[in-house]
């Protein structure tokens, strides 16, 4: 079992470096999306906070578990870190996702997928992309959240990067 957990770690890893720094800018600063309220955000409309873009669905255990961690964050960092919870429409609808944001409530920003999620190759989720209060590209995570330390990660980037 410990095997197969560190070669899920490494298999990991070797995704998340496949697509480079500078990609992740570009991508996202040149990128928009639609909430499920119909307004358009950027990347750039969050500067001075760290943001992580969180690819997700409804049906999605380990996701929907990692949300509950985000909202503490949330609370705890109300000015210095945002959620955006893009969800990949696979399996959900644009109605599963608003009745979803109605029922629950989380302080995130919910938006669909607008093709960006294929051109990251996402395969798996959640997967999360970490942006620094600059739009700076930091780091992604596969965040399966069997593993405690994925909410401590998320803790230490925000202490580490916000203003």
């Amino acid at each position: 079992m410990k095997k197969a957990i560190q070669l899920l770690l490494i298999i990991s890893c070797f995704i998340s470096i496949g697509i480079s720094q500078t990609i992740y800018d570009s991508l996202f600063t040149a990128t928009s999306f639609t909430t499920i309220d119909g307004a358009e955000i950027s990347l750039s409309d969050y500067q001075g906070q760290v943001v992580v873009f969180d690819f997700w669905a409804t049906w999605c255990a380990p996701c929907l578990k990692q949300f509950q961690k985000m909202q503490k964050l949330r609370e705890k960092y109300p000015d210095e870190f945002m959620v955006v919870a893009v969800n990949l429409l696979s399996g959900d609808t644009e109605e599963d996702v608003a009745r979803f944001a109605a029922e629950n409530e989380y302080d995130f920003i919910f938006v669909t997928d607008n093709g960006l999620a294929r051109t990251l190759e996402v395969h798996t989720i959640p997967y999360k992309v970490y942006f620094d209060p600059d739009s700076k590209f930091i780091t992604t995570s596969t965040g399966l959240s069997v593993f405690p330390s994925e909410s401590s990660k998320m803790e230490k980037i925000i202490k580490e990067y916000r203003l």
